[in-house]
C-alpha cells in the first residue's frame, strides 16, 4: 500500500466535491440571472434584483497595506519559493488573505439603495495594486506578539474582565505588514521576481458598480436594501455588468465542472495507486 498516494488521492477527491458543489451553485445563479434585467433603484421591489449605481459611504474602511479609503476590500500576501530538484521553477505560497466590507449605498438618477455586503462576493474589483517590501524584510515575531498584545488590550481595556481562554487576534487585517512597502507595476519583471508580494483589491466611494442580490424591506419597513438573504441566495458585486449575466455564470459552471471532473479522475487514480490496484 502506498500511503502517501492514498492520502493525496482522498484529499483531491474531497477538493473535487467542493469544486463540483460550486459548479452546481453557479448553475443556480445562471438560472436566476436569466430572469433578471437591469432595474432603476426607484423601481426596486422585494425579491431578487439586478441594479447599479455610484458608491456612497459615510464611514468607509481603510485597506490594510496602504490605508486607502474603501467600502469593500480584499487583501493577500504570498511568498515565492524555488521548487526542489527543479532549477528555474518557482511557486507562490500564500501567507495570508482576507476580506472586509461595510454597509454602503448605491445612487443612480432615480434614488439610493443601501447595500449590506455581509456574506456577499465581489466578482470584479475596480481597483488593484501589488506591493513589496523595499528592503525585502518582513515583520519579526517580536513585533507580531507586541501587536497581538496591543489588540488584546484594545479589546479588553484595563479593569475589564478577560476570559482566560480567548483568541488574541484580528481577522480584519493582516499582522505581518512591513513599514517600507512600495508599489509594483502589475505583470512587470520586478513584480514577477519579488520574493514576497502584498495585494490589495478594493471598491471605493465614487466607483460605479453593479449588484445582484435580494431586495428586502428595512427594519422600519419603509426602505428597500439589498442583502444576501440566505446561504442559497446570491449577493454579487462587480465593476462590470457582464460578470452578472447568465452567460458569465454558465461559463463559470462549465469551467468548474471540468476542473471537478479532472480532480475526481486524478483522485481516483491516486487512490487506486495507494491500494496497489495500479502500479505507479
Amino acid at each position: 500500500m502506498n500511503l502517501i498516494a492514498l492520502v493525496f488521492g482522498i484529499g483531491i477527491c474531497g477538493g473535487a466535491v467542493i469544486v463540483l458543489r460550486r459548479a452546481k451553485e453557479a448553475l443556480v445563479f445562471k438560472r436566476q440571472a436569466t430572469e433578471l434585467s437591469m432595474t432603476p433603484i426607484a423601481d426596486l421591489k422585494p425579491g431578487l434584483v439586478l441594479t447599479g449605481g455610484k458608491v456612497l459611504c459615510r464611514t468607509p474602511l481603510k485597506t490594510p497595506y496602504t490605508k486607502t479609503v474603501a467600502t469593500w476590500y480584499k487583501y493577500a500576501a504570498s511568498e515565492r519559493h524555488r521548487r526542489r530538484n527543479q532549477p528555474g521553477c518557482f511557486y507562490e505560497q500564500s501567507l495570508t488573505s482576507g476580506e472586509q466590507t461595510c454597509p454602503f449605498y448605491l445612487r443612480d438618477r432615480t434614488g439610493d439603495v443601501k447595500i449590506s455586503g455581509e456574506g456577499g462576493e465581489v466578482l470584479g474589483y475596480p481597483h488593484y495594486r501589488v506591493l513589496k517590501s523595499q528592503s525585502g524584510k518582513k515583520a519579526g515575531l517580536v513585533n507580531r506578539i507586541q501587536e497581538l498584545k496591543e489588540r488584546d488590550r484594545e479589546k479588553y481595556p484595563e479593569g475589564t474582565k478577560k476570559p482566560f481562554f480567548r483568541k488574541i487576534e484580528s481577522l480584519d487585517e493582516p499582522l505581518d505588514i512591513p513599514d517600507d512597502l512600495v508599489e509594483l507595476e502589475p505583470e512587470s519583471s520586478e513584480e514577477k521576481q519579488a520574493v514576497r508580494k502584498y495585494y490589495e483589491h478594493w471598491i471605493q466611494p465614487g466607483d460605479y458598480v453593479f449588484v445582484m442580490g435580494s431586495a428586502v424591506r428595512d427594519e422600519n419597513g419603509s426602505f428597500v436594501k439589498i442583502v444576501k438573504k440566505d446561504k442559497r441566495s446570491p449577493l454579487f458585486v462587480s465593476r462590470d455588468a457582464k460578470h452578472l449575466t447568465s452567460q458569465s455564470f454558465m461559463i463559470n459552471t462549465l469551467a468548474l465542472s471540468l476542473v471537478g471532473i479532472a480532480l475526481i479522475l486524478l483522485g481516483v487514480f491516486l487512490v487506486l495507486v495507494g491500494f496497489g490496484t495500479i502500479e505507479s
